[in-house]
């Protein structure tokens, strides 16, 4: 049975493997300071922490607010985007202060997150595509040839 392989080409042992390793993996980032990030969200729920908070507690914090008061969340996500949101998204060549639509709705929290997300897989994507035209080109092969003696 051990040696039995999953359509990923992967047997227990090695499932097992990944699993155990994802889970220290985890519990070592949960362990680490809470984000800026997850501060300024309990702030704006009005939750207090201790100083040490982690950030595991933090999440766990969050998650169970969010449970609790769907309304709060959404109304925490349909807020104005925040400067520092505008700013990136300058910095990634987009127009935060356009309208939305023609009823001249502005930019919200949740529209900036996720439009700075895909704006920075587009880059990553770019530079993947770049990357890839490099190393198939005629230099890039030649490059290849000379690392690999």
């Amino acid at each position: 049975m051990w040696n039995l392989r999953n359509s990923s080409g992967q047997t227990p042992r090695e499932v097992l493997e990944r699993n155990l390793k994802r889970e220290v993996y985890v519990e070592r980032v949960r362990k680490e300071p809470a984000t800026e990030k997850q501060k300024e969200k309990l702030r704006y729920f009005g939750c207090t922490w201790d100083e040490g908070i982690t950030k595991g507690q933090a999440s766990d914090a969050l998650d169970e607010i969010v449970r609790r008061f769907p309304e709060k969340n959404a109304e925490y996500y349909n807020r104005p985007a925040t400067e520092e949101q505008r700013e990136k998204l300058r910095y990634l060549g987009k127009n935060p202060d356009q309208d939305l639509s023609d009823t001249g709705e502005l930019l919200t929290y949740e529209q900036a997150k996720d439009w700075i997300w895909e704006c920075e897989m587009d880059k990553r994507r770019d530079e993947m595509d770049k990357s890839t035209a490099y190393w198939n080109s005629e230099a890039g092969q030649m490059e290849q040839a000379l690392a690999a003696r």
